[in-house]
């Protein structure tokens, strides 16, 4: 037997162990969460007449416990179908949701940030057609010469990982270090043509191109601050949580990676993607190391380094929030007399290229947005522990989920939000067969 036949055994053997134990934990954590009476039976919130079976499926799964702690909301073209909120945002303390609760939204907040880019390309300051390094002359090196924008964003490129990991502080403080570390990254040519989902790295390419593309060169959190959150009233999205924001967030109840894992063992519809996790499972180790907090998450409390805005996972909002800017997908870009974006690069948002995907199946659009894998005329990206934000392109609504309670369907169907979705469409087509 060869060293290195050897060594791929010994890592599959210890592998399997921890995903057992791993599997063993899921069971007995939903155990818990089964058998434990919630602490904060409360909710609240607006709904409109003809959707109160959506408040009341709500209500049953926060008094029932099996919803700890969220706020979900539906907007049409400006208006508020549902806007609901309950659970936790505190259980040490019990304190409840309320109205102007915020948490973090993971990777939601690429969706955010791809609707920031699409701005920039109606400016005429972004093709996606074009060379990363046309904007970004140092990128051109180890092989990402011929690397466009729309590869770069749609997940394609094969720069989920860098060569070293890196604290947020670093992100933060050391701009010029981070830009030359993402700049020299060698891509992964075995992945080449490839999706693989670019989960931690993502954020920073595009938050690369956002300061080289604004004339002000602000960085993606200022730059959505500035020019799309504050001209649009009433928008309680940020990109890093402002620091005297903190006492409004959520403390957060959080799964590892090992979780995640764990649930493919346990849903036989995931079994299909488990050979592209073991085949892979080094270009997924190395994803996963990019920055530090991944395999820590619980050290996102503290509220510095919330306040970092990481284009990946740090931003910070609710249902309502991410509701009220996706209605601009659902409405060719306009709502309500205001344009965020052109009809032209709406459609850009909303236009999929197929590709082959490892282990997580999804396809991206050019810009980074995400087709749903189950209703293929929706739009969005769901992000870690649940979290949802997504347009109905052809019923013309958007729909906002944002839980500070992590379960491990945060790429795939949380039950937690289908349920309550499922109630959604059958009012909806009963109101559309009584018209």
């Amino acid at each position: 037997m060869g060293i290195f036949t050897f060594i791929i055994r010994l890592v599959s053997k210890y592998f399997l162990i921890a995903i057992g134990i791993a599997c063993l934990a899921v069971l007995l954590n939903r155990a818990r969460t089964f058998l434990r009476k919630p602490k904060c039976p409360t909710y609240g919130g607006f709904t409109h007449p003809d959707f109160e079976d959506v408040k009341q499926a709500y209500v049953q799964n926060i008094l029932s416990g099996f919803d700890k702690g969220s706020s979900f909301a539906i907007y049409r073209n400006g208006e508020a179908l549902v806007d609901l909120w309950g659970g936790c945002a505190s259980e040490d303390i019990g304190k409840p949701w309320n109205k102007d609760t915020i948490s973090q939204a993971w990777s939601v907040t690429k969706g955010v940030t791809a609707i920031l880019l699409a701005t920039l390309v109606d400016k005429g300051r972004l093709n996606v057609h074009e060379k990363v390094s046309h904007y970004w002359p140092e990128f051109a090196q180890n092989g990402k010469e011929n690397i466009t924008v729309g590869k770069l964003l749609s997940h394609r490129a094969g720069l989920s990982h860098l060569e070293r990991a890196i604290s947020l502080r670093e992100y933060r403080d050391n701009w010029t270090t981070v830009e030359k570390l993402m700049a020299k990254q060698e891509p992964l040519r075995e992945l080449d043509k490839k999706s693989f989902y670019h989960a931690l790295t993502w954020g920073m390419y595009a938050d690369a191109l956002v300061r080289k593309l604004d004339v002000k060169h602000r960085n993606a959190s200022q730059y959505f601050q500035e020019e799309i959150a504050d001209k649009l009233e009433g928008l309680d999205f940020y990109i890093g949580l402002p620091r005297d924001f903190y006492d409004r967030s959520t403390r957060c109840s959080y799964i590892t990676v090992w979780d995640v894992y764990a649930e493919l063992f346990l849903q036989s519809d995931r079994w299909a993607v488990i050979p592209d996790l073991l085949k892979y499972m080094g270009f997924l180790q190395r994803a996963n190391h990019a920055f530090h907090f991944i395999h820590n998450p619980w050290i996102m409390e503290d509220s510095e380094l919330r306040s970092i805005g990481l284009p990946s996972s740090h931003g910070f909002g609710n249902a309502r929030s991410v509701a009220k800017l996706f209605d601009f997908l659902a409405n060719n870009g306009t709502v309500k007399g205001i344009t965020l974006l052109s009809s032209e690069v709406t459609a850009l948002l909303l236009k999929f290229r197929d590709a082959q995907s490892i282990y997580v199946p999804f396809l991206a659009s050019s810009l980074g947005m995400m087709q749903d894998g189950v209703r293929r005329d929706v739009v969005g990206h769901r992000g870690f522990g649940g979290q949802v934000a997504y347009a109905d392109v052809k019923r013309g609504f958007a729909v906002g989920y944002i839980t500070n309670y992590k379960e491990t369907s945060g790429m795939s169907e949380d039950p937690r939000v289908t349920n309550i979705l499922d109630v959604f469409y059958r009012c909806l087509d009963k109101l559309n067969m009584d018209q």
